[in-house]
């Protein structure tokens, strides 16, 4: 562990850009600070410019699904006591009330309410690249190389639709 005592404020006025040859500065100090533009960063995330075709959402839903029945599956073989466990991932495109839905159904791992708040209900965390899983895949022993990385697959949902309805509930052992 390392303490690095700097200061709350730099004097930056003896700051200034080193003269060359020719008589002109060097280089140009810009005391800057970096933001984000919140609705120009939603915008990109939520819109086409993350990915090439609306359609791709699907994809995301199914790598997700994926995801949750192969570590579902990895446990299972790790424990053998465990009931059978097929996976199981179902789509089905349907009308209701004059309105499309998609739904991508699994039977695997699920999420519990720690999951969801840590993680689902925020963007760019992805669970399984977070220290927890690692560090439970480590404890089960299970040897599982995730497809989702990013954490930013539920925007993708609202560059096709305007809602998303999650039903979920964790495997335990």
């Amino acid at each position: 562990q390392y303490r690095l005592d700097l200061p709350a404020t730099v004097d930056v006025r003896g700051v200034i850009p080193k003269v060359g040859p020719t008589g002109f500065p060097i280089y140009e100090y810009i005391d800057l600070r970096f933001e984000l533009d919140k609705d120009r960063i939603l915008s990109l995330l939520m819109g086409v410019a993350l990915y090439a075709s609306k359609i791709l959402f699907l994809r995301e839903l199914l790598q997700n699904a994926v995801d949750a029945c192969r570590h579902r599956v990895a446990i299972h073989a790790r424990e053998p006591e465990l009931d059978s466990y097929k996976p199981r991932v179902t789509v089905r495109l349907f009308e209701k009330e004059d309105r499309e839905f998609i739904e991508v159904e699994d039977n695997g791992m699920g999420m519990d309410d720690e999951i969801v708040r840590n993680f689902f209900a925020r963007v760019g965390r992805s669970y399984y690249m977070s220290e927890q899983f690692l560090e439970e895949r480590a404890k089960q022993g299970i040897s599982l190389q995730p497809i989702s990385h990013f954490g930013i697959w539920v925007l993708s949902v609202f560059m096709a639709g305007d809602h998303l309805r999650v039903e979920t509930k964790r495997f335990s052992q």
